[in-house]
């Protein structure tokens, strides 16, 4: 039986009707990947950029990110549960890390004759270079109406607060500063530096660092 020739061109000509109803851009695709979007004889060439997470930003730009197979932690490691506290979960990592609370001291003293810069006996310590954070304490009273009093805490020879006597018998004044450890072995000490007799001072120094 003969091939109509009228029934094997329509067959050819609906082979060749291609719809395409795609929606993406060039932007949605990997950069240098082929694609079509909504015409069969228009080739896209995608240009999404290759992006990567790294341990030195917190950034996270769009585009096209391939992974690790190691995990965030492979990243970096210092996303582990030694490094985050305790019964607090990031990236499905609980931590572990318990922080503990030391006194390094705390005195009180009558201050003596008249000074400038004196290291007052017992406030003085080293704070370790484990430590994470540092707060100083430190407050007068003023107990005579004699020559005006103040007194500075002094961290790794730095001055970090100070504060002037109240001036009013037995009214009290302090300071407070609290900071980050350094890295290393710091000395902390609280000095009287206007004054002497006539006043009591009291000074504490606390630190946290790992448990």
């Amino acid at each position: 039986m003969p091939l109509d020739p009228t029934k094997i061109s329509k067959t050819l000509d609906a082979a060749k009707t291609v719809v395409l109803t795609g929606d993406a851009v060039v932007g949605d695709v990997k950069a240098g990947k082929k694609f079509y979007k909504d015409d069969p004889e228009t080739q896209l060439t995608g240009t999404m950029p290759t992006k990567a997470i790294v341990a030195t930003s917190d950034d996270y730009e769009a585009g096209y990110h391939e992974g690790n197979p190691g995990g965030l932690d492979a990243i970096d490691t210092d996303l582990a549960p030694a490094n985050i506290k305790a019964g607090v979960t990031i990236f499905g990592k609980l931590g572990t890390y318990v922080e503990a609370i030391s006194e390094l001291f705390w005195v009180e003293r009558i201050a003596g004759a008249n000074c400038t810069n004196w290291d007052v006996p017992g406030m003085s310590g080293t704070v370790p270079a484990n430590a994470l954070r540092v707060i100083i304490y430190g407050s007068m009273v003023q107990f005579a109406p004699i020559t005006p009093h103040s007194i500075r805490a002094l961290y790794n020879d730095v001055q970090k607060c100070t504060v002037d006597g109240p001036g009013d018998v037995d009214s009290v004044k302090g300071m407070r500063w609290t900071g980050a450890g350094i890295g290393s072995d710091a000395t902390v000490k609280i000095q009287l530096t206007q004054g002497g007799g006539g006043c009591q001072i009291q000074g504490v120094v606390w630190y946290s660092a790992p448990a």
